[in-house]
């Protein structure tokens, strides 16, 4: 299962557990020594957000999954 809202996509496995989240931020700021470039990507993070979108469609359509909040529901309960 997959689930992508605000630039966040976010998947599951089988066991609809979480396994991990991807994002692409706009922008990434020089915030100390580890940090030390400004990174602005506002269209390759619009580009990701559009990816997840229909990368999550996919997925969850292959897995017979209509309703993303309801199997999280569903495997919270069992």
């Amino acid at each position: 299962m997959a689930e992508a809202k605000n630039g966040l996509l976010t998947l599951y496995g089988k066991d609809r557990k979480e396994l991990m989240n991807l994002f692409v931020v706009a922008s990434n700021t020089k915030e100390d020594k580890y940090h030390p470039v400004n990174i602005q990507q506002k269209e390759e993070a619009e580009a990701f957000g559009q990816f997840a979108q229909a990368f999550a469609r996919e997925i969850n359509e292959a897995n017979g999954i209509t309703d993303v909040k309801a199997a999280k529901k569903e495997a919270r309960k069992g």
